[in-house]
């Protein structure tokens, strides 16, 4: 399979959000491969290395969603008839359990959808997300190392937003 080590800053405005999407990727296909569909934003920030609240998440999350779409678009992928699922979906509101807004690049109705509905459609996207088969693939295409947790103290420790060597200054 062909590579694209470059394909992410490629898609990506600055060099900051490459890094970051670079960062991200491989947690959220840990997640996905792990069946972890009960995270929030602020779980996904902390493996990052920030210990508060960030007004970038929706970039970095739409960064992901234009990444994978364009890798979509590689021969790979597309003769194979091989539709990478959003990552996005693994991540939500914690006020609300479910993606906030910026989720209608993933699902262009979903702002007009009642909340059950938006219920259904979020299950729908994670179960295709949780079931891919070729996110070790992605991974190689993107030439990006899979995230591993190693012990309950390292995931305690990403969890309280003191174990990366990304932190906010």
């Amino acid at each position: 399979m062909a590579t694209y080590p470059n394909l992410i800053s490629e898609v990506c405005s600055t060099e900051r959000k490459a890094e970051l999407v670079s960062m991200a990727i491989p947690i959220l296909i840990r997640w996905a491969q792990n069946n972890i569909t009960n995270n929030y934003y602020g779980d996904l920030l902390k493996e990052l290395g920030y210990k508060s609240r960030c007004s970038f998440i929706g970039q970095i999350l739409g960064g992901i969603h234009e990444v994978l779409n364009a890798l979509s678009q590689k021969p790979e992928f597309k003769k194979s008839h091989i539709r990478i699922p959003s990552l996005n979906v693994l991540c939500k509101n914690k006020a609300i359990g479910l993606p906030s807004d910026g989720f209608v690049v993933v699902s262009a109705e979903y702002n007009s959808l009642s909340l059950e509905m938006k219920r259904i459609v979020v299950d729908g996207y994670i179960s295709e997300t949780v079931n891919f088969e070729y996110w070790d693939e992605v991974l190689r295409a993107l030439e990006l190392k899979p995230s591993v947790v190693y012990s309950k103290t390292d995931e305690d420790n990403i969890r309280k937003g003191g174990h990366s060597r990304y932190t906010e200054s």
